[in-house]
């Protein structure tokens, strides 16, 4: 599991790993790690196959949707994509996380699985974005 996070604080790492564990995204016996580094370096290092992309990044239209265009291709078909603040009401929260939820459905490439509070976790089905 690799977590893009634009920052973040020592515990906020380890709610990472307590939730992941908690919803049961992943398994107690895979291995999980947070990278902390800016998103675009680390997406353009990045060659591993991802199982899990959990996109809780930047609220700006252009850093979203950057950071939806950069992973999304790393994702395997069958792995989860967990996008957080995705709010239908504009009133509710920023744009840009709803905006690519509806990308990724609108791709017909990903099922939505489960919605928890803001969080959407999604199935790849197909390799488009």
């Amino acid at each position: 599991v690799f977590r893009e996070r634009h920052q973040i604080g020592t515990s906020s790492i380890g709610a990472f790993h307590r939730r992941i564990r908690d919803q049961r995204i992943v398994s107690q016996q895979k291995q999980d790690v947070a990278v902390v580094r800016e998103s675009p370096t680390n997406a353009k290092n990045w060659a591993t196959p991802l199982a899990v992309l959990f996109i809780d990044g930047g609220h700006g239209a252009e850093p979203a949707h950057a950071d939806y265009e950069n992973w999304v291709p790393k994702l395997l078909i069958g792995g989860k994509l967990l996008i957080h603040d995705v709010f239908e009401n504009p009133e509710e929260g920023g744009r840009p996380p709803f905006e690519i939820f509806q990308r990724a459905m609108d791709s017909k490439s990903f099922e939505e699985i489960e919605a928890v509070g803001s969080l959407r976790v999604l199935k790849r089905v197909d390799s488009g974005i």
